[in-house]
């Protein structure tokens, strides 16, 4: 009986919302779904942020204290692997090296992202909306649980200008200049929206890339297309956002990516980091945070600038850039007067055509810098072999910035075989899992090769209110 009364007072608030907006075009669109279906969301902004930003409700010196800890037991727990035979009378081995405090840019204003992704669904009463999701339970048979979206304001982390991009992509929707409704993969199977993602650099340059389901009928992707061209990025411009690029992104059922499409200004938008310059893409990989990153590039300069050991005749130096995406670290760490050479390698080949003109960007001489297109399993198995011998290094630095699942067995083998690898600098946004069994395969007595020895390690904090910590860990032998 509650049932059907729910069903009959949720389809007298649709008569009457029918009845009460015109079927016009530019009227207010009609909500998906009337809000008396929908269960009540208790708190939905703290369930956001608690899922998206867990650590945001505690004060800043509390989230480095956490932070520092979980770095502190990583250290802990290599040391207790590498010299559980050392420790006499079950006494503790000392640790491998200290672990300083956590470096982070001075203030509040760095914790803005330059890159900000949100989802296009519908929000409990059912109103299309960009924002983050969530799920909550359904008072309806056979939906026990839905999909519904809140708003990304209350998040640290957002830009004001992504914010405000949202807002306006919300309400392009809500007034009904498009045709087309958000996607649900239940609910809403013949929708289009599927998400959006703003950039912005030092300048307030924003660079948008849309997304949209790609399994749309014929001529429906045309119209959509044209709605971006005609009525949203030109809505963009009239409320005083400095957009420069435009994009759209078809989404796959198929393992095979599909590239943006450019659709507006121009095709990349420039970012600043420290003394350089980078051509950034929709695809391109660019740390969310630029003050945060220059943090992190700054400390590494330091690091590689320390003082090298004297040489005769002097010693023919490499730096490897190890999935080196559009070149940004190889390319802030090198400097001629400490590297004769600069190698990158990355598996995406437009990552590896940005990192050439990155290169030619910054100046970098024609025959100081090389970049190839292979994975690191070819790479570390073969060129590596081969550069060694080609070049006649002395010394070889390899800066390792892998994905969070870090690097491959084979990798890490290869790499301790090479003997003038002198030293490695890895960077790992999650140290734990994998990149703790990097770690130990580069220092353990076992295996090809001399083993490595760490030397310092330092934790840097790129992601205020969340749990993650980069950290840059120093090997050398």
């Amino acid at each position: 009986a509650a049932a059907a009364t729910a069903s009959v007072a949720g389809s007298a608030v649709a008569a009457c919302l029918d009845a009460a907006v015109p079927a016009s075009a530019g009227c207010l669109r009609r909500p998906f779904r009337a809000s008396p279906v929908l269960s009540r969301v208790a708190r939905p902004h703290d369930r956001i942020r608690q899922h998206v930003q867990p650590l945001q409700p505690l004060p800043y010196t509390a989230q480095l204290e956490l932070k520092h800890r979980r770095v502190a037991a990583l250290i802990g727990r290599l040391t207790n692997c590498l010299r559980s035979g050392e420790a006499e009378g079950g006494s503790r081995a000392e640790a491998l090296c200290p672990v300083p405090p956590v470096l982070h840019p001075p203030g509040r204003g760095w914790w803005r992202r330059n890159r900000n992704s949100a989802s296009v669904l519908f929000d409990p009463d059912g109103w299309p909306l960009v924002g983050h999701s969530m799920q909550v339970r359904m008072f309806e048979p056979g939906f026990p649980h839905r999909r519904v979206g809140f708003s990304v304001e209350h998040l640290a982390s957002t830009c004001p200008i992504h914010a405000r991009v949202f807002q306006l992509f919300t309400d392009f929707l809500r007034s009904g200049q498009s045709q087309f409704d958000p996607y649900d993969k239940h609910r809403k199977p013949d929708g289009a929206w599927a998400g959006l993602v703003a950039r912005t650099n030092h300048d307030d340059e924003l660079m948008l890339e849309v997304c949209y389901h790609g399994q749309l009928p014929a001529g429906a992707e045309a119209r959509l297309l044209s709605e971006l061209t005609r009525q949203f990025f030109p809505a963009v411009l009239r409320s005083g956002l400095n957009l420069v690029s435009g994009y759209s992104q078809a989404s796959s059922n198929c393992f095979q990516p599909v590239e943006p499409r450019h659709l507006f200004g121009r095709d990349s938008l420039h970012q600043r980091l420290l003394d350089r310059r980078f051509k950034v893409r929709p695809h391109s990989f660019f740390q969310n945070n630029t003050v945060a990153a220059e943090t992190l590039y700054g400390y590494l300069r330091q690091l590689l600038a320390a003082e090298l050991p004297p040489s005769s005749p002097p010693r023919r130096r490499l730096l490897i850039d190890a999935f080196c995406g559009t070149g940004v670290v190889g390319q802030v760490l090198f400097d001629s007067r400490q590297f004769d050479q600069l190698i990158g390698f990355d598996s995406n080949q437009s990552a590896v055509r940005d990192a050439l003109d990155n290169a030619r960007l910054n100046g970098l001489p024609s025959n100081a810098f090389q970049y190839h297109c292979e994975d690191a399993a070819t790479f570390f198995a073969n060129r590596l072999s081969a550069i060694d011998s080609c070049f006649s290094a002395d010394s070889v630095c390899c800066v390792l910035n892998p994905a969070r699942d870090g690097l491959d067995d084979a990798s890490v083998s290869a790499i301790r075989a090479c003997p003038t690898v002198d030293r490695i600098v890895y960077i790992s946004c999650r140290p734990e899992g994998q990149p703790t069994d990097n770690f130990l395969r580069l220092l353990m007595p076992e295996g090809s090769g001399r083993p490595f020895r760490l030397a310092s390690c330092q934790p840097i904090d790129l992601f205020p209110n969340c749990r993650h910590v980069e950290l840059v860990l120093d090997f050398v032998r």
